[in-house]
């Protein structure tokens, strides 16, 4: 499981659900950080519930070209 504030790269699982004795693994679209977490492990998550909200990480000012 992740936290908020954690830094990702994609493809990096943030959760772990299990549904019907199978396990499926959530993991971040893109490079990024988490921003909220709204279950804890062993909670009861409905179909349709936000798990995880995730921001896009912003890509750093590139550095001025030499003339």
């Amino acid at each position: 499981t992740c936290a908020p504030g954690t830094h990702v790269k994609r493809g990096t699982a943030l959760a772990i659900m299990e549904a019907m004795k199978m396990e499926h693994v959530l993991k971040a679209p893109r490079d990024g950080v988490v921003d909220a977490v709204y279950f804890k492990p062993g909670d009861f998550v409905d179909g349709g519930k936000l798990v995880i909200t995730f921001k896009p990480e912003t890509p750093a000012a590139a550095p001025p070209k030499k003339k």
